[in-house]
């Protein structure tokens, strides 16, 4: 399964859309959703977390993830200290998620 994360960031909101698609091209889920106050790695960093719950709870072991943000992959793959990172949660829920037992591989355009 392919998922993507798409964020459209606004003066003053992101408007994130995630939605999964099967290796043969099916479209099979997805969803919006509008933040507030935040900036773009916040909300590609929600909407992801949002995706790899949604994913673990429709049983999907196999996953490729999609992100646009650099940024983001930094702090969730070589990021070791996270002492003075805003998004310290968030980035801690998401590496807990990945560590579940399934396959997850994040990557960027």
């Amino acid at each position: 399964m392919f998922m993507v994360v798409s964020i459209t960031q606004l003066e003053l909101w992101a408007l994130v859309a995630f939605f999964a698609i099967q290796s043969a091209g099916h479209w099979l889920w997805g969803f919006s959703v509008q933040y507030g106050h935040g900036s773009a790695l916040e909300s590609e960093l929600l909407a992801l977390k949002v995706g790899l719950q949604i994913a673990w709870e429709r049983q999907v072991r196999v996953l490729l993830c999609e992100i646009d943000s650099l940024e983001a992959l930094f702090l969730l793959k070589l990021s070791t200290s996270l002492l003075f990172c805003h998004h310290k949660s968030i980035v801690m829920d998401i590496r807990e998620l990945l560590y579940r037992p399934w396959e997850v591989r994040l990557f960027t355009c």
